[in-house]
């Protein structure tokens, strides 16, 4: 259980709720993105085929994009764990 306390702007009364933690968001999010980026480009194959080749690009560069900030950061940490030195004075 975690605690979360909500400040409302339009009442000057602090409001307290408990809310459970939700352990099934990351696992849906991890299986629905994909059918829906699959759905949607299935969808612009349907209506043009040039639209879901510019669309399936977009998706291969934004990957790209996300995965080598992954990958700078694991390095980065990696590297700042096993020396305790900033690879980057």
């Amino acid at each position: 259980m975690v605690e979360v306390t909500v400040f409302c702007i339009w009442f000057p009364v602090q409001i307290r709720t408990t809310l459970a933690v939700m352990k099934i968001a990351k696992p849906l999010l991890l299986v629905t993105t994909p059918i829906g980026v699959i759905g949607g480009l299935h969808a612009a194959w349907e209506f043009s085929g040039g639209l879901a080749v510019l669309m399936a690009a977009m998706v291969a560069v934004m990957s790209c994009g996300i995965g080598s900030v992954v990958y700078t950061i694991r390095r980065e940490q990696a590297g700042k764990t096993n020396t305790g030195v900033d690879p980057h004075p």
